[in-house]
């Protein structure tokens, strides 16, 4: 029971920790990012977050995270519709099950993973667009949308390793250090 107890607590602490530089990086995205278009879109940073937490931390703590970056995102006008939580949060599930059972966990496998998370998040995009658009074209939302977005967010992914696989390090580390 007591095990149960510190792992729940462990989650939180997690959580927090990772909520707190997952707004950072919201705030991030949405002013110094929001300035820097690649073919008239930003990049999404905290997707890349949610996809280097499911590398190298456990399911709750990427799905929780999944769920903290959708909420941070749909609150920064990033998305229309709250359905985008659910997005984040099955980012962080099932890209954590592929990330186990098919990829390594290093910068190689991350990109890999990137692509299909982007490219995911590229057909969340035209799915939406489809079911709220008045006129929808499938050609001209693919040129201008999916791929811009799928092109900017693949360039700048790097950062949200770099930030995320480090602290991933040092919160795993104290974590370790705190049960031996």
């Amino acid at each position: 029971m007591a095990d149960n107890s510190n792992k729940s607590k462990l989650l939180g602490y997690k959580a927090m920790l990772y909520g707190a530089a997952l707004f950072v990086l919201s705030i991030m995205q949405t002013s110094f990012f929001s300035q820097i278009n690649i073919l008239g879109a930003t990049p999404d940073l905290l997707l890349g977050a949610v996809l280097t937490l499911a590398m190298f931390e456990d399911h709750k703590t990427s799905a929780v995270c999944g769920i903290i970056a959708g909420f941070f995102y749909c609150a920064l006008g990033g998305a229309v519709y709250p359905i985008y939580i659910l997005f984040s949060f099955m980012c962080g599930y099932v890209f954590w099950n592929v990330s186990e059972r098919v990829f390594g966990k290093n910068y190689v496998s991350f990109i890999s993973l990137a692509l299909l998370t982007y490219g995911a998040k590229a057909l969340y995009n035209l799915v939406e667009l489809s079911l709220t658009a008045h006129s929808f074209n499938v050609l001209s939302a693919v040129v201008n949308v999916a791929l811009p977005e799928f092109l900017s967010s693949m360039l700048f992914c790097s950062i949200s390793y770099g930030i995320f696989r480090n602290l991933c390090k040092i919160f795993n580390k104290k974590s370790k250090s705190r049960r031996g």
